[in-house]
């Protein structure tokens, strides 16, 4: 919305320059491209203005649409740089800043700045200089962060799972096995395309077998519908899901929530009114316990686009009223794509505002408060790039996540990728420990420490006789089955999980393992 007000801007000035070559129906043609253009009608734009750039393709007020075209619909940033360069060297202002973003997503940030401070001191009336400065700065701080990676591993789900369609919001079941996802693709349920020529959205699912993942299967009935559905959430027990579902005339959506019984999953229902409005509701997560749901909307009231919500089950099964997460998360621009960790503290999103380096960046914040939530924290590049990077959601290990991204070297124009958090597995815990027996005497046993993610022995320790203290060396925001054994106590079974350490934390100390005698 933001970038079709910066085109609509500057309309007049460009329909004053000439073209050559143009017979009266191709100026008839112009006419109507221009005027869909500037509606945000980018497809039907395309189709109009396209014929004509190969008449005249010197005319630089084509070269600038098609351009603006090439870069927000086509994702095509090869072709954007050539059109958009064409119309900036010719000396039309207007394209200036649009330049600016192409050079941006081409990872040229030097010179996209230098095209920022050219549209920054032109003396054209149209222009938003807050929007500039604001993609100067993105272009200075994506320089910084891309010079220096985080520790992380991003991989591509392979084209079992990405196709040249659009895939994105993946939800994987807690043990790891099952992938539901939201594509694009022309076995969707009615069929059908939207205005811009795509196929509506359906759900997917794939599992993972010894060779990786399979071929993503349509969901169908009572899942997909005849119009747009798509994935939002998935609970922490995978027995829950959260999806999005339009209106039969495409005006607007709303959340619906099914429940899994057996291998099948039930009717979807539309969320309360409490959650829902004649706005736009398309994502939400739900926490561990179920009982507050975090959603986004663009209802008026906000602090600009898409804000995020809370709600929270009241102690008659009802949802209270919505409130906003506040300035700490929320921007001028949009916020999306919520999802809370299995400790119920832990909130990533997308958002195009805070400490973006183009597109929708993935942050984390952490709860400080009842209603408050600390700095949202940008993940850092490789994991944000230029592009949009969005949808993130983490396993119950902590250790990985999956995630939807538009960046190069995809199948399609947004893939589906997993996101290997190889830093975390360097932020050593060292817990501290001891065994004793119900009357306090500390014993000799062994203890075996299972990572449920992965089904591997993590350790095998044995406690002092002395003083039954042992010590463990464990991973954060990894969950661990223990198995505390002594010959002549019974066997016991615990789950162990602790959160990613605070700045200067390194040990932690756990209450007495109390045992029962057989």
């Amino acid at each position: 919305m933001r970038i079709a007000l910066l085109i609509i801007s500057t309309l007049f000035s460009l329909s004053l320059s000439a073209q050559t070559g143009w017979n009266r129906r191709d100026r008839q043609y112009w006419k109507e491209g221009d005027f869909a253009f500037y509606q945000g009608e980018l497809g039907y734009a395309n189709t109009l203005l396209q014929p004509l750039w190969e008449v005249d393709s010197t005319y630089l007020p084509l070269n600038y649409e098609l351009g603006v075209i090439a870069l927000d619909f086509h994702k095509d940033t090869n072709r954007a740089l050539k059109l958009l360069g064409a119309a900036a060297e010719g000396g039309l202002e207007e394209s200036y800043y649009h330049y600016g973003r192409a050079l941006h997503r081409n990872h040229q940030f030097d010179d996209a700045i230098s095209w920022y401070q050219k549209a920054a001191g032109t003396e054209n009336a149209g222009m938003n200089l807050k929007e500039v400065q604001r993609q100067l700065e993105i272009s200075v701080r994506a320089k910084d962060l891309i010079s220096n990676p985080e520790d992380v591993r991003i991989t591509n789900l392979g084209p079992t799972v990405n196709t040249e369609a659009k895939e994105y919001v993946p939800l994987v079941t807690p043990d790891n096995k099952q992938i539901f996802f939201t594509s694009r693709r022309e076995d969707s349920t009615a069929r059908l395309k939207d205005p811009n020529g795509e196929y509506f959205e359906d759900i997917y699912r794939s599992e993972k077998d010894s060779s990786g993942w399979t071929a993503g299967v349509n969901l169908g009935q009572p899942i997909n519908s005849e119009t747009h559905d798509a994935t939002v959430s998935i609970t922490a027990d995978g027995k829950t899901m959260l999806l999005y579902r339009t209106n039969r005339n495409l005006t607007g959506g709303d959340l619906y929530i099914s429940e899994r019984k057996g291998n099948s999953w039930t009717e979807p229902k539309k969320l309360p009114s409490q959650i829902n409005s004649e706005f736009q509701e398309a994502s939400a997560t739900l926490s561990p316990d179920k009982r507050t749901l975090i959603f986004s909307s663009d209802r008026p009231g906000g602090y600009g686009g898409k804000d995020l919500y809370r709600v929270r089950r009241l102690p008659n099964g009802q949802w209270s009223l919505p409130r906003n997460l506040g300035p700490s998360i929320n921007t001028e621009y949009n916020e999306d794509a919520p999802h809370l960790d299995v400790d119920g503290k832990t909130l990533y999103f997308a958002s195009e505002g805070h400490s973006t380096i183009g597109g929708y960046d993935l942050f984390r914040a952490e709860k400080t408060g009842d209603e408050s939530w600390s700095t949202p924290e940008n993940l850092g590049y490789p994991t944000n790039t230029v592009e949009d990077d969005i949808f993130l959601t983490v396993d119950a290990g902590g250790r990985r996540g999956y995630f939807s991204s538009a960046r190069e070297g995809g199948f399609g124009q947004q893939d589906l990728y997993s996101i290997d958090f190889i830093y975390r597995q360097q932020q050593l815990l060292v817990i501290k420990s001891e065994v004793r027996a119900v009357n306090g005497f500390p014993l000799r046993a062994d203890i075996t420490v299972i990572d449920e993610n992965t089904l591997e022995v993590q350790g095998v320790y044995r406690s002092n006789e002395l003083t039954g203290k042992f010590i463990m060396i464990l991973n954060p925001l990894t969950r661990y089955k223990v198995l505390i054994e002594h010959p002549e106590y019974e066997t016991i079974t615990d789950e162990l999980y602790f959160p990613f350490p605070k700045e200067g934390e390194q040990e932690v100390t756990l209450s007495p393992y109390m045992t029962n005698r057989r």
